[in-house]
């Protein structure tokens, strides 16, 4: 019963951590792009 419960709160955990890692790339493909552009206008 704990193995089950564990396991649900894990799914859980799983798609909330999804979507922080979805937001997290995104933001560091929009830190990484501003960066490109901030190099490309100051070499």
């Amino acid at each position: 019963m704990d193995a089950l419960k564990k396991h649900l709160d894990f799914d859980n955990l799983t798609a909330f951590e999804a979507v922080s890692i979805v937001a997290v790339a995104a933001l560091a493909v929009m830190v990484g792009v501003v960066n490109g552009i901030n190099a490309t206008l100051f070499v």
